[in-house]
Protein backbone atom coordinates (compact mmCIF):
# COMPACT_ATOMS: atom_id res chain seq x y z
CA UNK A 1 0.00 0.00 0.00
CA UNK A 2 1.70 3.26 -0.84
CA UNK A 3 1.05 6.53 0.48
CA UNK A 4 -2.27 7.44 -1.63
CA UNK A 5 -3.93 4.23 -1.10
CA UNK A 6 -3.20 4.65 2.68
CA UNK A 7 -4.25 8.58 2.83
CA UNK A 8 -7.58 7.42 1.01
CA UNK A 9 -8.57 4.47 3.04
CA UNK A 10 -8.23 6.48 6.29
CA UNK A 11 -10.01 9.46 5.01
CA UNK A 12 -12.93 6.46 3.88
CA UNK A 13 -12.76 4.71 7.54
CA UNK A 14 -12.50 8.17 9.58
CA UNK A 15 -15.81 8.77 7.87
CA UNK A 16 -17.44 5.76 8.77
CA UNK A 17 -15.98 5.44 11.88
CA UNK A 18 -17.27 9.23 12.97
CA UNK A 19 -20.67 7.87 11.24
CA UNK A 20 -20.98 4.59 13.42
CA UNK A 21 -19.52 6.35 16.45
CA UNK A 22 -22.25 9.09 16.24
CA UNK A 23 -24.98 6.32 16.21
CA UNK A 24 -23.16 4.37 19.00
CA UNK A 25 -23.62 7.84 21.23
CA UNK A 26 -27.35 8.17 19.95
CA UNK A 27 -28.04 5.13 21.02
CA UNK A 28 -26.63 4.80 24.18
CA UNK A 29 -28.52 8.49 24.64
CA UNK A 30 -32.10 7.25 23.55
CA UNK A 31 -31.33 3.83 26.32
CA UNK A 32 -30.79 6.27 28.77
CA UNK A 33 -33.79 8.97 28.22
CA UNK A 34 -36.31 5.75 27.57
CA UNK A 35 -35.22 4.29 30.69
CA UNK A 36 -35.50 7.41 33.12
CA UNK A 37 -38.49 8.65 31.69
CA UNK A 38 -40.42 5.08 32.52
CA UNK A 39 -42.44 5.41 35.91
CA UNK A 40 -40.51 3.03 38.41
CA UNK A 41 -41.84 -0.57 38.71
CA UNK A 42 -44.20 0.07 35.91
CA UNK A 43 -43.72 -3.15 33.07
CA UNK A 44 -44.81 -2.34 28.94
CA UNK A 45 -45.73 -6.16 28.36
CA UNK A 46 -48.22 -8.16 25.45
CA UNK A 47 -50.64 -10.37 26.36
CA UNK A 48 -49.04 -13.88 26.20
CA UNK A 49 -45.23 -12.85 27.22
CA UNK A 50 -43.23 -13.13 30.13
CA UNK A 51 -40.66 -10.47 31.59
CA UNK A 52 -38.32 -11.10 34.30
CA UNK A 53 -38.66 -8.75 37.22
CA UNK A 54 -37.14 -7.84 40.84
CA UNK A 55 -38.19 -5.18 43.54
CA UNK A 56 -36.75 -4.23 46.77
CA UNK A 57 -38.52 -6.17 49.98
CA UNK A 58 -39.10 -3.71 53.07
CA UNK A 59 -38.62 -6.95 55.18
CA UNK A 60 -36.54 -10.34 54.00
CA UNK A 61 -38.75 -13.59 54.16
CA UNK A 62 -36.73 -16.52 54.69
CA UNK A 63 -36.97 -17.46 50.96
CA UNK A 64 -38.83 -17.21 47.98
CA UNK A 65 -41.60 -19.23 49.19
CA UNK A 66 -42.36 -17.14 51.91
CA UNK A 67 -43.78 -14.31 49.33
CA UNK A 68 -47.06 -14.56 47.59
CA UNK A 69 -48.77 -11.90 45.21
CA UNK A 70 -52.35 -10.34 44.81
CA UNK A 71 -53.30 -9.33 41.28
CA UNK A 72 -55.93 -6.95 40.25
CA UNK A 73 -56.49 -9.49 36.94
CA UNK A 74 -56.78 -12.96 37.15
CA UNK A 75 -54.40 -13.74 34.12
CA UNK A 76 -51.49 -11.58 35.27
CA UNK A 77 -49.86 -13.47 37.68
CA UNK A 78 -46.01 -13.18 39.49
CA UNK A 79 -43.17 -16.59 40.32
CA UNK A 80 -41.40 -16.07 42.78
CA UNK A 81 -37.41 -17.20 41.99
CA UNK A 82 -35.17 -15.82 44.82
CA UNK A 83 -34.43 -13.77 47.91
CA UNK A 84 -31.11 -12.20 46.64
CA UNK A 85 -28.99 -8.92 48.10
CA UNK A 86 -29.05 -5.45 45.61
CA UNK A 87 -26.10 -4.82 43.72
CA UNK A 88 -25.17 -1.48 44.83
CA UNK A 89 -26.48 -1.05 48.65
CA UNK A 90 -26.72 -4.64 49.86
CA UNK A 91 -30.60 -4.48 50.22
CA UNK A 92 -32.86 -7.23 49.94
CA UNK A 93 -34.61 -8.33 46.38
CA UNK A 94 -36.75 -10.54 45.37
CA UNK A 95 -36.47 -11.88 41.55
CA UNK A 96 -39.13 -14.00 39.63
CA UNK A 97 -41.12 -13.99 36.29
CA UNK A 98 -44.55 -11.80 35.37
CA UNK A 99 -46.30 -13.51 33.01
CA UNK A 100 -49.50 -12.09 30.95
CA UNK A 101 -51.87 -14.62 30.14
CA UNK A 102 -52.97 -14.86 26.22
CA UNK A 103 -56.66 -13.91 26.80
CA UNK A 104 -55.51 -10.69 29.33
CA UNK A 105 -57.64 -7.34 27.38
CA UNK A 106 -55.60 -4.43 27.24
CA UNK A 107 -54.91 -2.17 29.72
CA UNK A 108 -53.16 -1.37 33.43
CA UNK A 109 -52.87 -3.94 35.98
CA UNK A 110 -51.72 -3.76 39.33
CA UNK A 111 -49.73 -6.51 41.55
CA UNK A 112 -48.74 -6.50 44.75
CA UNK A 113 -45.97 -8.62 46.75
CA UNK A 114 -47.06 -9.77 50.31
CA UNK A 115 -46.42 -11.75 52.78
CA UNK A 116 -47.83 -15.41 52.70
CA UNK A 117 -47.89 -15.74 55.99
CA UNK A 118 -49.44 -12.81 56.74
CA UNK A 119 -52.38 -11.95 53.56
CA UNK A 120 -52.58 -8.21 52.88
CA UNK A 121 -48.55 -7.15 54.04
CA UNK A 122 -47.57 -5.80 51.25
CA UNK A 123 -43.25 -6.10 51.26
CA UNK A 124 -42.47 -4.66 48.06
CA UNK A 125 -43.85 -1.27 45.66
CA UNK A 126 -46.98 -2.05 43.97
CA UNK A 127 -46.05 -3.39 40.31
CA UNK A 128 -47.81 -1.59 37.82
CA UNK A 129 -48.37 -3.70 34.70
CA UNK A 130 -49.17 -2.15 31.09
CA UNK A 131 -50.75 -4.96 28.68
CA UNK A 132 -50.85 -3.65 25.35
CA UNK A 133 -53.43 -5.04 22.46
CA UNK A 134 -50.73 -5.96 19.82
CA UNK A 135 -46.81 -4.88 18.34
CA UNK A 136 -47.58 -1.98 16.83
CA UNK A 137 -48.82 -0.31 20.11
CA UNK A 138 -46.68 -1.46 21.97
CA UNK A 139 -43.84 0.16 19.86
CA UNK A 140 -46.51 3.36 19.47
CA UNK A 141 -45.92 3.59 23.53
CA UNK A 142 -42.52 3.09 23.64
CA UNK A 143 -40.22 5.89 24.97
CA UNK A 144 -37.24 4.61 22.97
CA UNK A 145 -37.11 5.96 19.80
CA UNK A 146 -35.63 3.28 18.42
CA UNK A 147 -37.93 1.03 19.38
CA UNK A 148 -40.61 3.02 18.68
CA UNK A 149 -39.66 4.20 15.04
CA UNK A 150 -37.24 1.66 14.01
CA UNK A 151 -38.24 -1.34 16.64
CA UNK A 152 -34.68 -1.85 17.11
CA UNK A 153 -33.07 -1.93 20.87
CA UNK A 154 -31.15 1.04 21.35
CA UNK A 155 -29.13 -1.12 23.63
CA UNK A 156 -28.37 -4.02 21.24
CA UNK A 157 -27.51 -0.98 18.60
CA UNK A 158 -25.08 0.23 20.98
CA UNK A 159 -23.27 -3.34 21.46
CA UNK A 160 -22.85 -4.15 17.95
CA UNK A 161 -21.62 -0.68 16.48
CA UNK A 162 -19.34 -0.86 19.78
CA UNK A 163 -16.95 -3.38 18.12
CA UNK A 164 -17.16 -1.25 14.69
CA UNK A 165 -16.33 1.46 16.63
CA UNK A 166 -13.74 -0.10 18.17
CA UNK A 167 -12.12 -1.47 14.46
CA UNK A 168 -12.19 2.14 13.12
CA UNK A 169 -9.61 3.22 15.42
CA UNK A 170 -7.72 0.21 15.27
CA UNK A 171 -7.61 0.68 11.23
CA UNK A 172 -6.86 4.54 11.18
CA UNK A 173 -4.26 3.79 13.87
CA UNK A 174 -1.83 1.72 11.98
CA UNK A 175 -3.12 3.34 8.79
CA UNK A 176 -1.29 6.42 10.19
CA UNK A 177 1.26 4.50 11.31
CA UNK A 178 2.08 3.23 8.08
CA UNK A 179 1.61 6.74 6.32
CA UNK A 180 4.17 8.37 8.77
CA UNK A 181 6.54 5.47 8.35
CA UNK A 182 6.42 6.30 4.13
CA UNK A 183 6.76 10.33 5.17
CA UNK A 184 9.56 9.98 6.70
CA UNK A 185 11.37 8.15 4.24
CA UNK A 186 10.74 11.61 2.53
CA UNK A 187 11.08 13.70 5.08
CA UNK A 188 8.56 14.70 6.10
CA UNK A 189 5.79 14.09 8.45
CA UNK A 190 2.56 15.20 9.67
CA UNK A 191 1.69 17.94 12.62
CA UNK A 192 -0.37 16.04 15.24
CA UNK A 193 -0.46 19.05 17.94
CA UNK A 194 -0.61 23.04 17.32
CA UNK A 195 -0.94 25.76 19.83
CA UNK A 196 -0.82 29.51 19.39
CA UNK A 197 -2.56 31.86 16.76
CA UNK A 198 -0.65 33.21 13.55
CA UNK A 199 2.12 34.43 12.81
CA UNK A 200 3.58 31.88 15.59
CA UNK A 201 2.31 28.31 16.45
CA UNK A 202 3.84 25.61 18.78
CA UNK A 203 3.54 22.41 16.91
CA UNK A 204 4.27 18.66 17.10
CA UNK A 205 4.81 16.04 14.57
CA UNK A 206 7.08 12.79 13.61
CA UNK A 207 10.25 13.26 13.10
CA UNK A 208 13.23 13.23 15.40
CA UNK A 209 16.93 12.46 15.78
CA UNK A 210 16.94 9.57 13.86
CA UNK A 211 15.48 10.74 10.56
CA UNK A 212 18.36 13.42 11.28
CA UNK A 213 16.19 16.65 12.49
CA UNK A 214 18.68 18.39 15.35
CA UNK A 215 17.45 21.24 17.87
CA UNK A 216 17.95 24.56 15.71
CA UNK A 217 16.76 22.73 12.18
CA UNK A 218 14.50 24.76 10.12
CA UNK A 219 12.22 23.02 8.16
CA UNK A 220 9.26 23.87 5.52
CA UNK A 221 5.82 24.23 6.74
CA UNK A 222 3.42 22.74 3.69
CA UNK A 223 -0.65 22.86 3.85
CA UNK A 224 -2.88 19.80 3.08
CA UNK A 225 -2.70 20.64 -0.47
CA UNK A 226 1.54 20.95 -0.64
CA UNK A 227 1.49 24.56 -0.92
CA UNK A 228 4.24 26.10 1.39
CA UNK A 229 2.89 28.67 3.77
CA UNK A 230 5.76 29.37 6.35
CA UNK A 231 9.04 27.73 8.25
CA UNK A 232 8.84 25.50 11.28
CA UNK A 233 12.10 25.84 14.09
CA UNK A 234 12.89 22.64 15.63
CA UNK A 235 13.08 23.46 19.64
CA UNK A 236 13.27 19.96 20.92
CA UNK A 237 13.73 16.81 19.34
CA UNK A 238 13.10 12.92 20.77
CA UNK A 239 14.26 9.74 18.96
CA UNK A 240 10.97 10.41 16.83
CA UNK A 241 9.37 12.99 17.61
CA UNK A 242 10.08 16.87 17.50
CA UNK A 243 8.17 20.36 18.77
CA UNK A 244 9.29 23.37 17.07
CA UNK A 245 7.92 26.79 16.09
CA UNK A 246 6.28 27.51 13.17
CA UNK A 247 6.05 31.11 11.80
CA UNK A 248 2.85 31.39 9.10
CA UNK A 249 0.50 33.85 7.89
CA UNK A 250 -2.22 31.69 7.82
CA UNK A 251 -3.63 29.42 10.71
CA UNK A 252 -1.34 25.79 11.05
CA UNK A 253 -3.29 22.65 11.87
CA UNK A 254 -3.33 19.17 12.29
CA UNK A 255 -2.64 17.43 9.31
CA UNK A 256 -0.32 20.71 7.86
CA UNK A 257 3.18 18.70 7.09
CA UNK A 258 6.93 19.74 7.63
CA UNK A 259 9.24 19.12 5.33
CA UNK A 260 13.06 18.56 5.66
CA UNK A 261 14.06 18.71 1.86
CA UNK A 262 16.81 20.89 1.32
CA UNK A 263 15.12 21.93 -2.14
CA UNK A 264 12.13 23.98 -0.48
CA UNK A 265 12.78 27.69 -1.37
CA UNK A 266 11.74 29.94 2.09
CA UNK A 267 8.84 31.85 0.57
CA UNK A 268 7.76 30.16 -2.16
CA UNK A 269 4.63 30.08 -1.35
CA UNK A 270 2.99 29.08 -4.42
CA UNK A 271 5.93 27.04 -6.13
CA UNK A 272 4.37 24.21 -8.87
CA UNK A 273 7.24 22.33 -7.42
CA UNK A 274 6.08 21.75 -3.81
CA UNK A 275 3.00 20.54 -5.31
CA UNK A 276 3.91 17.00 -5.36
CA UNK A 277 5.52 16.82 -2.03
CA UNK A 278 2.57 16.00 -0.25
CA UNK A 279 2.36 13.22 -1.89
Amino acid sequence: MDEDQALRWRSSIGKLGALVCAVFLVAVLDGLVARFREPAYEYPILAGQTLPVNGPLKETPPDAAALAFESSAEGVRLEFEAIQAGFWFGNALWRGTLTVDSGVPPGSYRVKVVAKAIPGTVLSPVIQVVVYADPHDFRFHSKSLFVRYLDISPWWTAILSLPLVCGSLCAILLLSRRIDGLLAREGKAEIYRVLGAPPEFEVAFGLGTVHGITEGAELALLDRQGIHVGTVKVREASPVDAVGVAHSMVEVKPGFLVCASSGIRKGSVHDSGLQGLIR
